[in-house]
C-alpha cells in the first residue's frame, strides 16, 4: 500500500481539461476540424485520458478549463505516451506541432514520458486545441495544461526514479546471472531473463530507445511489447516452479503452470510473426489465470511455512495488483489510474529487491542444510564420537600432513647441511 501511495505522489500534476472524441478514421480535413465546423461531430468523454479504440489518427478536442499567463509558459502534456504520435493543431494555425516517443518528430528536449506542446499563448477557461493521434498499441494517455516550471520538476522526478529503477533491476540480473554461473542451477538463469525482459520491455514502452535509430524501429512495431511481456512472464513462472519446488510439494500446482507455459510459448511464435486482438486477448487471459495460480501456490507454501515463499508473497504482491489493475484498464473494465504507470515500474523494482532478499535467505538456508549434513556425516548421533568414515578420513588427512612435514623437514636440513659445506 506504502508503494500504490507513493505512486498516487508521483503522478503528475496539471489542470482540468474536458475531451471530445471525433468517432472513427474517416475524419473531415483538419481544416474543418480547426475551423470549429465539425464540432458538432465530436463526442464527450469523461475524464482526462486519451484512450485510442484502435491505431488511428483519431481527432480529440481540448477545451481547457483553467487560465494560465503567456509568462508561465503554458504547455499541452500527454503523460505516458507509450510509442504514440501526435500533432497539435491550434485554431488559426496553418501547420500542426507535432511530436512522437520514436522516429523524426521525437523532442529530446524532454524525457519520454511526456509528449509536449508548447502553446505559446496565455490559456483562458473555454479555450480550445485539437490533437490528432496516431497509437501503437490501446493503452491510455493522460492530457493535462502544465507550466514549463511544473514540467521541469516531473521530468527532473521521472529522471532520478527510472535511473534507480534500472540500476537495481540491472543489478539483480546480474548477482541471478553469478549464482546461475557458480551454482548451475537453471532457476537463477530464468530470473536473470525475466528481469532483463522486464527492464528491456520498459526502455521499449518508456522510449528510452529512440536514441538507437535500429532499436527505435524495433520499439515501435506493435509486436515488441507482446513478445517482451510474454517472454517476460514465460520465464518468471519457470523461476516460480523452480524456487517453491512445485514439482516436488505441489504437482497439481506445476501441471497448470506447465499448460500457461505451453499456452504463452505458443502465443509467443504467433506474436512473431503478426498481432490481433484476439491474441492479445487470449494472452491476457492467460496471464490472469497464470496470476490466480500463483497467488494459490505461494498461498500453499506460506501456509506450509515455506521461508521462500513469505519473502515471493511480500515480492511479488505489489507487482500482481499493478498487472491486474492494468489489464483490466487495457480493456477498459476500470479506468487507467494516474498511479498506474509508476506503480507498474516501481512495482518490477520493489519486486525484484524482494527476490534478491529472498534469494540470499535460500543461499543461507542451503548453507545450513550443507552445514547439519556435513555434522551428520562426521558425528555418530547416538554416540555423538566421529563415524568409521569421518575417522578414516581425518587419519588419512593427518597422515599426508605428516608426510609434507617431513619432507619439508629433509629439505631444510639439506639445505643447512649445504650451506655449512659453502662455508
Amino acid at each position: 500500500m506504502g508503494l500504490l501511495a507513493l505512486c498516487w505522489l508521483l503522478s503528475a500534476s496539471g489542470h482540468e481539461v474536458a475531451l471530445s472524441v471525433l468517432p472513427g478514421k474517416n475524419a473531415p480535413a483538419p481544416e474543418r476540424i480547426v475551423d470549429g465546423s465539425s464540432d458538432g461531430q465530436f463526442r464527450d468523454i469523461t475524464g482526462s485520458e486519451i484512450a485510442a479504440e484502435g491505431r488511428g489518427p483519431y481527432w480529440w478536442r481540448i477545451r481547457f478549463n483553467g487560465a494560465m499567463s503567456e509568462g508561465r509558459e503554458p504547455q499541452l502534456v500527454l503523460e505516458w505516451p507509450q510509442r504514440k504520435s501526435a500533432e497539435l493543431w491550434m485554431p488559426g494555425a496553418k501547420f500542426p506541432v507535432r511530436r512522437s516517443v520514436y522516429g523524426p518528430d521525437a523532442d529530446f528536449t524532454h524525457t519520454p514520458r511526456v509528449l509536449s506542446f508548447p502553446l505559446g499563448r496565455s490559456i483562458k477557461p473555454g479555450d480550445t486545441v485539437y490533437l490528432r493521434v496516431t497509437s501503437v498499441n490501446m493503452a491510455g494517455s493522460q492530457v493535462a495544461l502544465q507550466s514549463q516550471s511544473e514540467l521541469l520538476r516531473e521530468e527532473i522526478r521521472y529522471a532520478q526514479i527510472r535511473s534507480v529503477q534500472m540500476t537495481v533491476l540491472g543489478l539483480i540480473a546480474v548477482i541471478s546471472i553469478c549464482l546461475f554461473v557458480s551454482l548451475r542451477e537453471r532457476g537463477y538463469a530464468y530470473l536473470a531473463i525475466t528481469l532483463l525482459l522486464q527492464m528491456s520491455g520498459l526502455l521499449a514502452e518508456g522510449g528510452e530507445l529512440r536514441s538507437w535509430s535500429i532499436l527505435s524501429v524495433i520499439a515501435m512495431d506493435a509486436r515488441t511489447n507482446i513478445v517482451l511481456n510474454t517472454a517476460a512472464v514465460l520465464a518468471s513462472v519457470r523461476f516460480l516452479i523452480f524456487f517453491l519446488g512445485l514439482r516436488q510439494r505441489q504437482r497439481l500446482i506445476a501441471r497448470l503452470l506447465d499448460i500457461c507455459s505451453a499456452l504463452l510459448g505458443g502465443l509467443l511464435l504467433v506474436s512473431f510473426f503478426a498481432v490481433w486482438r484476439a491474441s492479445a486477448l487470449l494472452g491476457n487471459m492467460v496471464l490472469l489465470v497464470v496470476i490466480v495460480t500463483v497467488v494459490a501456490a505461494i498461498s500453499v507454501a506460506v501456509f506450509r511455512k515455506q521461508r521462500e515463499a513469505a519473502f515471493l508473497l511480500v515480492a511479488w504482491t505489489p507487482m500482481i495488483v499493478v498487472i491486474t489493475t492494468r489489464i483490466g484498464s487495457l480493456h477498459q473494465w476500470w479506468p487507467t489510474y494516474d498511479w498506474l504507470e509508476y506503480g507498474y515500474s516501481n512495482a518490477m523494482t520493489a519486486g525484484g529487491l524482494g527476490l534478491l532478499l529472498g534469494l540470499a535467505d535460500k543461499l543461507h538456508q542451503l548453507r545450513r542444510d550443507r552445514d547439519v549434513a556435513r555434522h551428520r556425516a562426521t558425528f555418530d548421533p547416538l554416540t555423538l564420537f566421529m563415524t568409521r568414515g569421518a575417522l578414516v578420513d581425518a587419519l588419512s588427512a593427518a597422515v599426508a600432513t605428516a608426510h609434507i612435514q617431513q619432507k619439508a623437514s629433509i629439505h631444510r636440513l639439506f639445505r643447512c647441511r649445504s650451506f655449512q659445506t659453502d662455508q
